[in-house]
């Protein structure tokens, strides 16, 4: 049972911050790959990778995600070793029409297994408050 609900607690917390970084194209123009059905996403993990922006054809994608964002126990998030890279991906992709999501979490982070802490945020009203928090430092990244 415990399990269950700390399974359950990490993928509200996913879902929960996925859907808070939605975006819409601010362009112009109507792009065609946007009113499909069908989606096509790409994740992008320059930290993991390194792999040049060049080389992600964005224009091809309707959806891009990030991956990934770190939590801390506390409700906060991990400081981004590479915040420019996570800026200019987020510029070619809008304007590619492309939308930009932010992942959160992953299995492990620098050997740790990320499980307890999702589960230490979810467990607590004021570290959730943290982890709502970190979406407005986050703004300035025009998802």
């Amino acid at each position: 049972m415990y399990k269950k609900k700390s399974i359950f607690a990490i993928v509200f917390l996913l879902f929960l911050s996925i859907n808070s970084f939605t975006t819409s194209y601010a362009g112009e123009r109507q792009d065609e790959r946007l009113d499909s059905k069908f989606k096509i996403v790409g994740y992008y993990s320059g930290d993991l990778f390194d792999e040049p922006l060049e080389n992600l054809q964005t224009d091809k994608l309707t959806h891009v995600v990030y991956a990934f964002l770190i939590p801390k126990v506390d409700g906060t998030l991990v400081d981004l070793q590479k915040p420019q890279q996570l800026r200019d991906l987020v510029e070619q992709a809008h304007n590619d029409g492309a939308e930009v999501f932010i992942a959160l979490g992953g299995w492990s982070y620098e050997g740790e297994q990320l499980e307890p802490v999702f589960r230490e945020v979810a467990a607590s009203d004021e570290r959730r408050e943290n982890n709502y928090c970190f979406k407005k430092s986050w703004r300035s990244y025009d998802f």
